[in-house]
């Protein structure tokens, strides 16, 4: 019956992959708090362990820019029968003039590999509207050029994921948006049509319990795309009494975060990460990344 399954998950994995195409750069938004916002990146994370929930995540980057890049998402995760979940990811990345809103129905399959081992499939369907606001130029000619035009599609797409839980660790693989979309870029002052491509996301996590109420949380999530540096979030947690953590964070694109969270209830779930680039002249210019998250449990199922 395993090997039947872990076949299954190697196929989907391998069919997952070969939708990708090579890939220019990095052009989706990065969350420091990932842990506590997975749905967005993959869709077999909602029904997982029977909650029912809402999150929302508020980023925003280099506060002493004005029109810096800033992050809004929203996501709710319902379990539905014995091993049905769905729920609803929207996700807003603004930076200067240009825009993309994501929202995207999540839907996940669970598969039970053992008493305390459960495998997660997920599919991710919606689309993005794109939007870029050519008003926000400043020009320096009495006539408008007519070039510039405002640009405004809605991009359809649709995403997959695996996700393993067991008593104490995770393994989550996925892909949000398997489609190429095209969108605007900047080379040299000159605006050019670009592509978005798929991002490829790995993340696993361990929990250990030092005590009865001390627990250590290492973790990380890596970022591929071909044609641009690796990134990956290494991250660790150290929870008190269930309730109280606090933790750090370090990015392979030269970015440390320090970062708290509080279960203000059995319900409610506050986290906050303070970022700052190592990077001496970006830092000094650009200033540091506030991060909020927002965690409701809505219920439990027994």
């Amino acid at each position: 019956m395993i090997k039947t399954v872990l076949a299954k998950i190697l196929l989907f994995v391998v069919i997952l992959l070969a939708g990708l195409r090579p890939v220019l750069g990095q052009q989706e938004a990065n969350l420091t708090l990932y842990r506590y916002h997975m749905n967005v990146l993959n869709p077999a994370i909602v029904g997982v362990e029977g909650e029912t929930w809402i999150n929302a995540s508020l980023r925003r980057q280099w506060s002493n820019i004005e029109f810096a890049p800033e992050t809004q998402a929203v996501s709710l995760g319902v379990p539905v029968g014995g091993n049905l979940g769905v729920g609803v990811s929207v996700i807003q990345d603004r930076t200067f003039i240009e825009s993309q809103t994501g929202v995207y129905a999540d839907f996940s399959y669970h598969v039970r590999l053992g008493l305390e081992t459960d495998l997660y499939l997920g599919l991710k369907a919606g689309g993005t509207n794109y939007a870029v606001n050519v008003s926000g130029l400043e020009t320096y000619n009495y006539i408008m050029d007519l070039s510039l035009q405002d640009i405004r599609q809605f991009n359809p797409n649709i995403g997959a994921g695996v996700y393993l839980n067991g008593e104490r660790f995770f393994l989550s693989l996925s892909v949000p948006r398997l489609l190429t979309t095209d969108r605007t870029d900047d080379g040299g002052g000159v605006a050019t049509v670009a592509q978005n491509r798929p991002h490829i996301y790995l993340s696993s996590g361990y929990d250990f319990w030092f005590s009865d109420t001390v627990e250590f949380s290492p973790s990380f999530l890596l970022r591929y795309v071909e044609g641009a540096p690796v990134s990956v979030d290494l991250l660790t947690l150290v929870t008190f009494s269930e309730r109280f953590s606090i933790g750090a964070a370090y990015r392979t694109d030269r970015a440390i975060s320090g970062i708290m969270s509080l279960e203000l209830s059995k319900r409610i779930t506050l986290g906050y990460a303070y970022e700052s680039s190592l990077r001496t002249e970006l830092q000094a210019s650009a200033g540091n990344t506030h991060e909020l998250v927002f965690r409701f449990l809505l219920a439990r199922r027994p």
